[in-house]
C-alpha cells in the first residue's frame, strides 16, 4: 500500500511540474563582438508589480582566463525603471559544462541606453516583442553558434 501511495505520488510531481523547454533569442551583439546576448523566450515570468525574471545567455568570442566560455545568468528585470538583478548566475565552459553556480547578490544595477542589458530588459519586459531585429536559435547549444555570429559579425581587420 505504501508503495502504491509513494508511485502516486511520484508521478502526480512528475505531471504537475511544467516542461522545461528552450528558445533562446539573440537579441544583441556588443559593439565590439566579444559579446553575444541571448535570451530564453520560453523562460520569461510575469512576477507581478511591473516585475519579470528569465534565462539568459552571454556568450564570449573569446574563452576568459577562468575558463568561461559563457554565462547563464537568472536575472529579474524592472519593467518601469532601467534596472535589473542576478537571482543566480552559471559559469560555463567551452563544452558547455557548469563549473560554477553561484547565488546572485540581489543588488540592483542599472541598464545604460543601448547597452546588452537594455536589449535584454526590452526582449523581456515585452514577452519577445522587442527589438524586433531579436533571431530565434531554438533550443540547441549556443555557445559555437554564439561565437559564429560573433565571428561573422567582424571584418578582415577583426573589427
Amino acid at each position: 500500500m505504501r508503495f502504491t501511495i509513494a508511485i502516486v505520488t511520484a508521478m502526480a510531481a512528475i505531471w504537475s511540474t511544467p516542461a522545461s523547454a528552450t528558445n533562446w533569442y539573440l537579441v544583441g551583439v556588443s559593439e565590439d563582438h566579444a559579446t553575444a546576448s541571448f535570451v530564453d523566450k520560453d523562460s520569461i515570468t510575469d512576477m507581478g508589480e511591473n516585475m519579470r525574471r528569465a534565462r539568459t545567455y552571454q556568450v564570449f568570442s573569446e574563452t576568459a582566463d577562468d575558463g568561461s566560455a559563457a554565462f547563464n545568468p537568472f536575472l529579474e528585470f524592472d519593467c518601469v525603471q532601467p534596472r535589473y538583478r542576478f537571482i543566480s548566475i552559471k559559469s560555463i565552459d567551452v563544452g558547455g559544462k557548469v563549473f560554477r553556480d553561484d547565488v546572485g547578490s540581489g543588488k540592483w544595477r542599472a541598464i545604460d541606453p543601448g547597452s546588452l542589458d537594455e536589449s535584454q530588459q526590452s526582449f523581456v519586459c515585452s514577452n519577445g516583442a522587442r527589438p524586433t531585429s531579436a533571431v530565434s536559435y531554438g533550443a540547441g547549444p549556443l555557445i559555437q553558434r554564439g561565437r559564429a555570429r560573433l565571428n561573422g559579425g567582424r571584418n578582415a581587420n577583426g573589427h
